[in-house]
Formats: C-alpha cells, sequence, structure tokens
C-alpha cells in the first residue's frame, strides 16, 4: 500500500471525518509569527478524471510532492493525513464532491489555537457567474471534482465553489488555529473566498476591477489602431467601467465584512480567477506536475525562511521563467500565482506552514 492509498488513518470514513464545529465572526487575527506547538492535519486532492473527455495529467505527481514537502520539511505525519486520488481501490478515498467535503470537514473537525492544517487541491478549476455579489470580479470560483460532469446531460452541474469552501473549511474555524490551502487549478485566485490579496511588494492587490479596464482599452486601442472609431461603443464601455468600479468596491465591503477570520487562513493558488495553469514535465519526459506545485515544493524545498512576500515572488519567477520551458506547446500567456488571506496579513513575516 502506497502512501496514496491511505485508508482515512485505518478508520471508517463515518469514525474518521465528522462535521464541523461552531462558526467563528469577528476581525481580530491572532499572532501569524507564532510558531504552532498544537496538532497538524493534512487532505491531499488530486483529480485526473481518469476516462473522461476532461482527463488531466500531472496533479498526482503535485499531491506526491506536496506529501513529502509535509514530511521532509513541515513535521506531518502519514497517519495524520487524508489523501484522496483515482489511483486508491477504496471507494471513500476517490476525489468526488462527496468525500471531498468529508475530507474538508475531517481537516477542520476539533480544531483547536496552536493546531496546524494544510490542504491541496490539484484538479480542474472554472469560473462562473457569481450569484451573491460577494466576488470583486463578479465571478464564482469553483474546483471540480471527478463526479462534476452528469453522465446523462453532459452539464458541469457538480462543482465546489467559493462559497462552499468558505464554508467548510473557514468558518468553522477558532481564533490561533493556522490553516494553509494551496490550489493548483485554473482561476483559482479567490476560490476560498479570502478577502484580502497581496501582489510582490506586500501590498493589498484589487486587481480584479483593473483587469478588467485594461482588458477593455486594450479593444478600444486595437479598433482605433485598425482605424475605426466606435464612439457608441466606447459610451457603453465608459459606463461599464463606471458600473464595475462601483460594484468590484461593494464587493469588497461585503466580503471583507462576511469572510474575514480570526483564524490565520492562508491561500496559495496557481493564477488569477481570470487566468489559467499549466502541467510540465518536470521529473522527465512524460513525468508531468502542475507548474505551481513544482514551484511551491522547489522554492520552499531550497529556502524554507522565506518571507510571504519573498516567497510569493520566488513561486512566480519559478512559474515564469521554468515552467514556459517545460510546456510541451507554446504558451500565449505566463500564470500567476496568488496569495491570500483572512485577515490582513504582514508579509514581511515568514512563512508557517
Amino acid at each position: 500500500m502506497t502512501p496514496f492509498t491511505t485508508y482515512f488513518m485505518g478508520n471508517t470514513p463515518s469514525s474518521s471525518m465528522g462535521q464541523t464545529g461552531n462558526t467563528v465572526s469577528g476581525s481580530c487575527a491572532s499572532n501569524p509569527n507564532k510558531k504552532s506547538s498544537g496538532k497538524r492535519k493534512a487532505v491531499l486532492i488530486s483529480a485526473m478524471y481518469y476516462g473522461q473527455r476532461s482527463r488531466l495529467c500531472g496533479t498526482l505527481n503535485g499531491a506526491a510532492a506536496m506529501y513529502g514537502l509535509l514530511l521532509d520539511h513541515l513535521n506531518y505525519k502519514e497517519e495524520n493525513m487524508v489523501i484522496l486520488n483515482e489511483t486508491s481501490k477504496y471507494p471513500h478515498c476517490q476525489p468526488t464532491k462527496e468525500n471531498i467535503v468529508k475530507a474538508m470537514h475531517w481537516l477542520v473537525q476539533d480544531a483547536q489555537p496552536g493546531d496546524t492544517l494544510f490542504f491541496f487541491f490539484g484538479g480542474h478549476g472554472y469560473s462562473v457567474d457569481d450569484l451573491d455579489g460577494d466576488e470583486p470580479g463578479c465571478f464564482d470560483s469553483v474546483i471540480c471534482p471527478v463526479d462534476f460532469e452528469n453522465p446523462r446531460t453532459k452539464a458541469f452541474d457538480n462543482m465546489l465553489s467559493d462559497d462552499d469552501i468558505h464554508r467548510y473549511m473557514v468558518k468553522p474555524l477558532k481564533p490561533g488555529v493556522r490553516l494553509t490551502a494551496v490550489f493548483d487549478s485554473c482561476h483559482s485566485g479567490s476560490v476560498m473566498d479570502l478577502p484580502y490579496n497581496y501582489d510582490t511588494s506586500g501590498k493589498q492587490n484589487h486587481s480584479g476591477v483593473f483587469q478588467f479596464v485594461a482588458k477593455y482599452l486594450a479593444r478600444a486601442l486595437a479598433s482605433y489602431a485598425k482605424g475605426s472609431v466606435d464612439l457608441k461603443g466606447i459610451k457603453n464601455g465608459a459606463w461599464l467601467i463606471k458600473k464595475r468600479l462601483t460594484a468590484n468596491r461593494k464587493a469588497e465591503q461585503k466580503s471583507e465584512a462576511t469572510k474575514s477570520s480570526q483564524a490565520d487562513v492562508v491561500q496559495w493558488s496557481a493564477c488569477r480567477d481570470d487566468d489559467t495553469g499549466y502541467v510540465a514535465p518536470f521529473c522527465k519526459p512524460y513525468c508531468y506536475m502542475g507548474v505551481m506545485s513544482h514551484a511551491f515544493v522547489k522554492s520552499f524545498s531550497e529556502n524554507p525562511q522565506q518571507s510571504y512576500v519573498q516567497f510569493l515572488h520566488s513561486v512566480r519567477d519559478i512559474c515564469a521563467t521554468e515552467g514556459p520551458k517545460q510546456v510541451p506547446k507554446p504558451v500565449d500567456h505566463l500564470q500567476v500565482p496568488q496569495l491570500s488571506c483572512s485577515h490582513p496579513l504582514d508579509t514581511d513575516l515568514p512563512v508557517i506552514m
């Protein structure tokens, strides 16, 4: 038996994975630089979608790399991990929506101040329309379990949204609990609905609306360069930009008011909400891994004493320099990993996981 057929710490799913605790509200964060002395638990999920049109290679290797990082550098124990992947012979170890939700519940169940938790998901991600007005980018991010596609209708109707993930893994946590989550999936910038996003200067990033404006202006300039000026389109575009700016600020205010947490929750994601990530054969030919997973493990393994902003810069640099060299086909853009937090973060503090 390999670590990737772990049977939920040797127990049945019902006995080792229960319901979440009570919801905690408030905005006062615990000391994020304080070393944790409590228990350590981890969930590692890789979805490859075997036998489906959406099959994805490399996620299993990404989860295996994270597993090695946790054991070799972060003092986690195999008996305190839940691992879901399609190579397991156990049905409850498959990365289905039901099992992923159970694993999330297990991870945060009975978490106490001083406990350190780790969550990894490698698989497909998408963006869907935001229906509750809490997204600055006007879209919800979702992750895709292996059973996300309805086999009868072919509709993608069994996904986990950022609102779900926040409700299952962030809301139940008490002050003093630390959760680090890594998402190697497309459109994952705000997949936990954490209200504070940071760039490599260490400042809070409000990039969603500016990306929208930049794309619209680029389209307008391209049209002008071709000798066509659409005055009606420009007028409508100005109205859309004003509307988007207003909606963006309202969404940010709602997110900060409703999605902040007293727990120390930090999310590292493969790319922005409007962007995609890549897989590449880093280890050897045909041995694929997500570019984000490779960069995350390599950077921390080589220098575990980095600050948050240094680590973000390093991960982005590895993705930018090594990723395009390894991706089998030419890339039309570089993925830009994201850092988000449940409360304002001093990004000069050392990374703790």
